[in-house]
């Protein structure tokens, strides 16, 4: 997205319409649908960043999108630590390589209300019929 507070620029908006598009096209069956994800980042110490979720959830809503939300950050969901930039591309490699995945707690991915090392992805995904009981 070319930054998280572009989510709405012109720009981010012509490229979500063009892959729904490429998407409808290749069937009369294709449904698309808009996932946002987000960190949370200090939405519990920084206004700015409370203030921001709130406008994310807002803008996906008036849009029909989806919302997702990684508290505070997805490396805090699904490994359960703060990393520093440059690491992440190496602690992503190997939670993917020692399937990591699997020692995720269900209940931490499908909170309904902002809390620590916590996402709503899996009530998201759960919306979706063809993802249910995989």
């Amino acid at each position: 997205m070319a930054g998280k507070y572009k989510y709405s620029s012109n720009s981010v908006k012509s490229q979500v319409s063009k892959m729904i598009k490429e998407y409808s096209a290749g069937s009369n069956n294709n449904q698309s649908v808009v996932i946002y994800c987000f960190d949370c980042d200090d939405y519990d110490s920084n206004q700015r960043d409370s203030e921001f979720l709130d406008e994310v959830k807002e803008y996906c809503e008036d849009n029909g999108y989806r919302f997702i939300w990684f508290c505070k950050d997805v490396e805090r969901v699904y490994i359960g630590e703060k990393v520093p930039d440059k690491l992440k591309k190496k602690k992503a490699a190997d939670f993917r390589t020692k399937k990591g995945i699997n020692s995720v707690r269900k209940e931490m991915l499908q909170v309904d209300g902002y809390r620590q090392n916590c996402s709503n992805i899996l009530r998201v995904l759960g919306e979706f019929e063809c993802l249910r009981g995989k």
